[in-house]
């Protein structure tokens, strides 16, 4: 008795559907639709401000230069269109993972550490990006 594996590649038949539905791409990040001051602030602790006060902190380059994390993404999405046959379950289900990677991301402690007076006027919190935890909470996705 032997065992048979088989893989089945859907590549043609995701591409196929993507163009039907006219998808080209998954965006992760911080879009502001229920608060627009977050991308703002995602803004600053991204690319770190011109005065030096907010330091650079790449939360988003972050996630997309991981190979890991973005193969994480397209495995995951690959796992639900295998289970369900749906394009459209496929998509929602990468950004969902896209949305997760990015918070690991920004839960990583990113360099450099906090100054003292940061830390001092988030209560003692010495974790980098994070705070109120408003912006991790405002990753989200878009199917475009």
């Amino acid at each position: 008795m032997g065992v048979t594996f088989t893989e089945t590649d859907n590549t043609d038949k995701i591409l196929n559907e993507l163009r039907l539905l006219q998808v080209s791409e998954i965006q992760g990040g911080v879009f502001g639709e229920k608060d627009a001051n977050l991308p703002v602030y995602a803004s600053a602790n991204e690319f770190g401000t011109q005065d030096g006060r907010i330091p650079e902190r790449a939360f988003l380059r972050k996630t997309f230069d991981d190979d890991n994390a973005i193969r994480q993404v397209f495995d995951f999405g690959s796992q639900i269109y295998d289970k369900t046959g749906d394009i459209k379950s496929m998509l929602k289900a990468m950004g969902a993972k896209l949305v997760s990677e990015i918070q690991k991301s920004i839960d990583s402690n990113i360099p450099p550490p906090n100054a003292p007076s940061t830390i001092k006027a988030k209560g003692g919190k010495d974790k980098t990006l994070i705070d109120t935890g408003r912006m991790r909470q405002g990753v989200t996705y878009k199917i475009a």
